[in-house]
């Protein structure tokens, strides 16, 4: 006989596996995406980052690399 609550659990597993798969996917192709844009946005993106640790806004010299 079928155990039907175990079938629906396993259903729902493979669900939730399927929509992280998806979502990963979507990481990936949004970072395709980004490094497809060219170095200047990873340079900009660096620049932001290490400005945003030590606490400061955003610097002047980033208005050249936009």
């Amino acid at each position: 006989m079928i155990d039907s609550k175990a079938l629906a659990k396993e259903v729902a597993r493979a669900r939730r596996a399927r929509s992280e798969a998806e979502d990963a996917w979507c990481a990936v192709e949004e970072l395709l995406w980004e490094v497809g844009r060219g170095p200047r946005t990873w340079r900009r993106l660096a620049q932001v980052d290490l400005h945003a640790e030590a606490g400061e806004s955003e610097p002047k010299q980033l208005a050249r690399i936009h």
